[in-house]
């Protein structure tokens, strides 16, 4: 029997958070048979009530006013409508503000009648999505309009610790808003009762239930402030938890309301400075437009990828499926093996992914990969996430990672020797070209938006993505010092008012020197 080992999660900005929903909404409803969920997933007994709790072992910051309807404390958690006892005699004057209201999607988990089930009284309780009978109905269509905030959508229930709301900036505040990295960076290092709550009441806390942490897993938003938040928050992070594995997500939304050249300058020094203190650092894009279209047939992407409950949905199918290897309910990776064939070299990471792959039937499948051994330099079905292209590259690599999911058939001999004839057209070197397959598909949950082609609902879908270190990662760097060494005038003023100064500037152009040679193909 596998033991497993636990891996804590933050959720480091608003973006960040629509891709983890969506990946809680997946693991919420994932194959145990399949998947252990106990990898991400705390079971434990509220010490006051005496039930059975269970939801991630996460840790969420983000802004005043971005929770929607979502309750700090939730009804695991939470007594009845008993008020605190308080020694004043006088006359108290309570005021309760009228709740925000549900959308349909929201009202139908707290209307789920096997919630009150007398059968599952001594159960665990879980989330109300998990009890829930199969329901043919999708809700893709109202979430499409009803969205405007992670929350919206989220089926879990999250420890009381999970949720750290920051009171000194309101979420989508066009006067005074969270832009600029060194608000992040300074809110962190001059706010110690901040860093205490989350270092040590919250991720501390997650920390030491475990029996055996083989890391932390972070997604975090560097397009805005949440950059250099992010950056200080690892800093710190690192220093406590030593070696421990650290894998980064940097997540760049287009739509966050930071202007362009202000956005390249955040994702500029979050790559320097996340770069020090993370085991793997991987940038990822909003999709700049659909799949090239190749007449594949099978399934495709019908959605233009534009709002952000469309793309992230596509994002969180591709690291969950990445992830998916270290957490196997059968013969699982550690995290820390998972990444080494990248980390080998450097930090940094490229994300690619085909949501969904065109087809999960055996046959088909093997004459796609049969197909793109005599191609040109492009797989046309791959989208790369890192870059916003809507292909991937055949090229020389340093070290990849790849994950095949969903498709029939993945154990037969023929179809595994198609699918690493593929993979062999990026040349990598020795150990550094390791390959993942599982039957078991991404599994769609009812708040997933419908943007696949054909549209029939479907429990799951077949997923590829990957990994890979390669020299375009010299370039890659190459753009971020770019974006420091030429800060139009006005940008740079602005950025003095917060206190980034010239020298800070030319200390991480130097960092990122070093990272950009690290994947120079002339070194």
């Amino acid at each position: 029997m596998n033991r497993t080992r636990e891996v804590i999660t933050l959720q480091l900005g608003h973006t960040a958070s629509f891709v983890g929903t969506h990946l809680w909404n997946a693991l919420d409803i994932a194959d145990p048979d399949t998947v252990d969920t106990n990898v991400l997933i705390r079971s434990g007994i509220d010490p006051e009530r005496g039930t059975a709790t269970y939801a991630p072992r996460l840790v969420i910051v983000d802004l005043k006013g971005s929770l929607g309807t979502l309750k700090k404390i939730n009804q695991l958690y939470e007594d009845s409508d008993t008020q605190a006892d308080v020694s004043w005699n006088g006359k108290v004057d309570v005021r309760k503000q009228d709740p925000l209201p549900k959308n349909e999607y929201l009202n139908y988990l707290d209307t789920d009648p096997d919630q009150e089930d007398d059968e599952d009284d001594d159960k665990p309780q879980q989330t109300q999505q998990q009890h829930s009978q199969p329901n043919p109905k999708q809700f893709s269509k109202v979430l499409d309009s009803a969205v405007s905030v992670w929350s919206d959508y989220n089926s879990m229930f999250y420890h009381p610790r999970t949720v750290v709301e920051i009171p000194s900036y309101s979420h989508d505040d066009s006067i005074s808003p969270f832009a600029i990295y060194n608000q992040g960076s300074d809110l962190w290092t001059s706010n110690h009762d901040l860093q205490d709550d989350i270092l040590e009441n919250r991720i501390r806390f997650f920390l030491e239930e475990c029996d055996s942490p083989q890391g932390i897993q972070v997604l975090a938003d560097v397009g805005d402030a949440f950059s250099g938040f992010t950056a200080r928050c690892l800093e710190s992070l690192r220093e406590d938890v030593g070696k421990l594995c650290i894998t980064v997500y940097g997540v760049s939304d287009g739509d966050d309301g930071v202007v362009d050249s202000v956005r390249g300058i955040n994702e500029s020094l979050a790559m320097a400075q996340i770069s020090e203190f993370a085991s793997l650092y991987v940038p990822v894009r909003k999709p700049t437009g659909l799949y090239r279209n190749s007449n594949l047939g099978g399934f495709g992407v019908k959605s233009s990828l534009q709002s952000r409950y469309h793309w992230t949905a596509c994002l969180a199918a591709s690291i969950d499926s990445l992830t998916l290897p270290m957490r196997l309910a059968k013969g699982p990776t550690s995290m820390s093996a998972l990444i080494s064939p990248l980390t080998q070299a450097g930090v940094l990471g490229m994300l690619a992914s085909s949501v969904p792959f065109p087809f999960n039937d055996a046959n088909s499948s093997k004459e796609l990969f049969a197909k793109e051994v005599n191609m040109g330099d492009h797989v046309d079905w791959v989208r790369d996430d890192t870059f916003g292209l809507p292909y991937d590259v055949i090229e020389s690599c340093i070290g990849q990672v790849s994950v095949l999911r969903g498709v029939q058939g993945l154990n037969s001999t023929e179809l595994k020797a198609s699918f690493n004839d593929f993979l062999s057209r990026s040349p990598t070197p020795i150990g550094c070209n390791t390959s993942y397959t599982s039957e078991s598909g991404f599994p769609i949950s009812l708040a997933f938006p419908d943007i696949f082609n054909p549209s029939t609902p479907a429990s799951a879908i077949p997923l590829y993505s990957r990994l890979r270190a390669s020299s375009r990662l010299a370039g890659l760097v190459g753009e971020r010092v770019k974006a420091l060494e030429q800060i139009p005038g006005k940008v740079l003023r602005m950025m003095g008012e917060q206190d980034v100064s010239k020298e800070f500037l030319a200390s991480n152009v130097d960092l990122l020197g070093s990272l950009r040679d690290t994947y120079d193909q002339e070194n």
